[in-house]
Parts: C-alpha cells; sequence; structure tokens
C-alpha cells in the first residue's frame, strides 16, 4: 500500500508537469517533448552501453553529436510553426539535422580510435528509435488541423495513462507470485510393490 501512495504522488506531480506543458502554449509542447527526447537518447545510450560494451568506446564527438542531431531532429519537425524574420525553427533544424547525420559517421572515422560501422548503426537506431516518434508527435499537434493543437497528443497520452494505470492496479490486486509448489517435480513415492 506504501509503494501505491508513493508511486500516486509521483505520478501526479508528472501529470502535473505533463498537462501545463501540453496545455499552456504550442512553445511549450515543443519544449516539453523537446527535453523528453533529450533525456530518453541519453537513456537509450545507457542503454546500449550496457548491451555491447563496443558502444562505451565512442568518441565524446559521437556521443554529444547524436544528442545534438536528435535535438535538431525535433526542431526540424515543428515546420514552419516557429518563425521569426522570415526563418522557421523548423529550416534551422532540417538544415542542422543534415550536416550533423552527414558529419557524424565522418568524424567517427577521423576522430573515433575504434571506428565501427555498428556504433554507428547503434546511434541511427536511437534517432528512428526515439527522436522521429516525438518529432512525429510535435508534427501531429501543429500540422492536424484539429483546432487545439494539443487535442490528438493528450488524447494519446490519457490513453496510455489510463492503460498503464489499469494494469498496475489490476496486477498489484489480483496478480501474485505463483507458488513454488506449482513448478517443483512431484516427489514418487518409493512404497514396495505388491507382488
Amino acid at each position: 500500500m506504501k509503494t501505491f501512495i508513493t508511486r500516486t504522488i509521483t505520478a501526479l506531480f508528472f501529470v502535473a508537469i505533463m498537462l501545463g506543458g501540453i496545455l499552456w502554449l504550442p512553445l511549450s509542447f515543443f519544449l516539453l517533448f523537446f527535453l523528453i527526447n533529450f533525456f530518453a537518447l541519453g537513456e537509450y545510450a545507457k542503454l546500449a552501453r550496457s548491451i555491447d560494451t563496443d558502444y562505451t568506446e565512442i568518441s565524446s564527438w559521437h556521443r554529444y553529436g547524436m544528442l545534438i542531431a536528435g535535438c535538431a531532429m525535433m526542431m526540424a519537425f515543428t515546420g514552419q510553426h516557429f518563425q521569426r524574420n522570415g526563418l522557421s525553427l523548423g529550416e534551422i533544424g532540417w538544415a542542422m539535422s543534415f550536416v550533423f547525420i552527414l558529419i557524424l559517421p565522418l568524424a567517427e572515422i577521423l576522430l573515433g580510435k575504434n571506428f565501427s560501422l555498428k556504433t554507428i548503426g547503434y546511434s541511427l537506431l536511437g534517432l528512428i528509435y526515439v527522436t522521429v516518434p516525438f518529432g512525429m508527435l510535435v508534427d501531429m499537434s501543429f500540422t492536424s488541423g484539429i483546432s487545439p493543437f494539443w487535442l490528438l497528443p493528450l488524447t494519446l497520452i490519457c490513453c496510455i495513462w489510463i492503460n498503464d494505470t489499469m494494469a498496475y492496479i489490476v496486477g498489484s490486486l489480483i496478480g501474485r507470485t505463483p507458488s513454488r509448489r506449482l513448478f517443483l517435480p512431484r516427489k514418487r513415492s518409493k512404497a514396495p510393490l505388491a507382488g
């Protein structure tokens, strides 16, 4: 019960942050998912390092270049939405993404001690797996044509929250660890055979 209360308080805190970021302004919506993408890419890199030790030997240029490329891709997904002096955030993002995605492999070849296509593949997979879905969420909210920009993403996020919450509640109320007796082999009796 104590963990349920702790999880509920933590969840309410994060729900308040998410709802504030989503509902306040389009810029706060973008910044929220921009930060989530940044930290999610960092977590992806930690996961890749724990799976394959070769990924721990990448250069700092590669490590930070992947983060910058992910941030640039998020900027690119805003399209023409944030403009100033005829230049949009999306155009800056596309230019930076193009440069970093081209330069990242070249810099790894020239500056990396142990060049490996596998490590570049891990980084590109991280950009596809983490950044593209968040970028598509931002793009969907700004270009869907639905009146409040936050309606589709908020509906999607609420469905995920409800699913996770119900799975946790049902699992904690009726889910139990199975008894070990069910999985241990039965002992055979050593009774003498009647003859």
